[in-house]
């Protein structure tokens, strides 16, 4: 293995253990992917490309899914150094893809529903029935031991979410059951909720930097993908806004409320939040959104390879440090405990990295330039 894939080891000694991860091959660890695309460059660079131009890159169950199992893996990923993050076809990523099918229509392949399932959700016959015990009951009503397994299934469903046939039981539910039909869509919703949001978790976890390449359209979900990168080029038909607002709900989603006042400040922020406006390109380097403007779509890709191959000009070490420098420092309680941690990496790459051999070669480079 190439010694960028090493973690920071102190001088060699005879014997003595190394604390570098086992090597691994990328094209073994390489995933077939649907809704995204992969390509790995030398060096170390992977970009990371929205694929789902006909949706505008809008976020489906499978992508949620794609993307957090990508960023997921880049944790224990010591060959991929830097990433960019970009959208295929017209824009970056247009949100949540709200014309997506629920997930509990059945898929195309899924296996038929039984014929009990079928049965359970038909209308309710209006002629009396006879129960089992030989009586007769009116419609809607229901015995003890009846109304008990309605529980059961209710409370399942709170648990785990529905299957096709505990959702029409749920809908059946009498009026004095309301609450376990209340708690178990709240269940469902929240799982949803969070399972999105383990995009934006995964993505700042990661220790590689990510940049995010911007035109077109960056709504709701896919303006917090913007916000979770490190660095943020546009375009000036970039269109970011916090989409949620408009659709009833709050602005603070998809880890909005927590980078956009980091990044913009508080009036701005509430601005945008209160409102769902838009904020395009030109004005999102203005307010330090964004960090630099590209007339065309072009000019920012060559523009995010080159700040890459910037990036990957450092040691291997030192670039995910650093990042986990700025990520604490942000957020660090005081001026004295963000140096602290300053200090204790500086002292880790000297006595561990390959400083003197950079410095003799940036002397070297320095004077050049003078």
């Amino acid at each position: 293995c190439g010694s960028r894939h090493l973690l920071i080891t102190s001088a060699p000694i005879a014997g003595s253990l190394s604390l570098a991860p086992p090597c691994s091959s990328s094209a073994a660890m390489a995933t077939a992917y649907k809704t995204i695309s992969v390509e790995k460059k030398a060096g170390g660079l992977d970009i990371c490309t929205l694929n789902r131009p006909e949706r505008m890159n809008a976020l489906s169950f499978t992508m949620i899914r794609e993307l957090t199992q990508y960023f997921g893996s880049l944790r224990d990923d010591y060959e991929t150094r830097v990433v960019i993050l970009r959208g295929a076809g017209r824009g970056f990523c247009a949100g949540l893809d709200l014309q997506e099918e629920s997930d509990l229509t059945p898929q195309p392949g899924a296996p038929a529903k039984k014929q009990e399932d079928n049965e359970a959700m038909a209308p309710k016959k209006k002629q009396e029935k006879k129960s089992r015990s030989g009586g007769r009951y009116k419609p809607g009503q229901r015995s003890a031991q009846g109304r008990l397994r309605l529980e059961t299934v209710a409370q399942h469903a709170f648990e785990k979410g529905f299957t096709s046939l505990e959702r029409a039981v749920l809908e059946r539910l009498p009026e004095n059951m309301h609450h376990f039909r209340v708690e178990a869509k709240v269940s469902r919703t929240l799982k949803g909720q969070r399972q999105l949001v383990n995009i934006f978790r995964t993505m700042r976890a990661a220790p590689q930097p990510v940049i995010a390449l911007i035109h077109g359209p960056a709504t709701g979900a896919g303006f917090g993908l913007a916000l979770a990168a490190d660095v943020r080029l546009v375009t000036p038909q970039a269109k970011m806004n916090v989409a949620m607002y408009k659709m009833g709900t709050t602005g603070g989603d998809m880890s909005i409320s927590y980078f956009l006042p980091r990044l913009v400040g508080l009036s701005v922020a509430s601005e945008l939040m209160f409102t769902g406006r838009f904020i395009m390109g030109e004005r999102a380097v203005r307010t330090n959104l964004a960090s630099e403007l590209f007339q065309t779509q072009e000019e920012m890709e060559a523009a995010g390879q080159k700040l890459a191959a910037e990036m990957l000009e450092g040691e291997v070490n030192g670039l995910r440090l650093t990042k986990e420098c700025i990520q604490l420092s942000v957020d660090a309680p005081s001026f004295e405990n963000a140096v602290a941690l300053e200090d204790r990496q500086q002292v880790l790459m000297v006595v561990a990295g390959d400083w003197k051999r950079r410095i003799g070669n940036f002397s070297s480079s320095h004077k050049s330039k003078l």
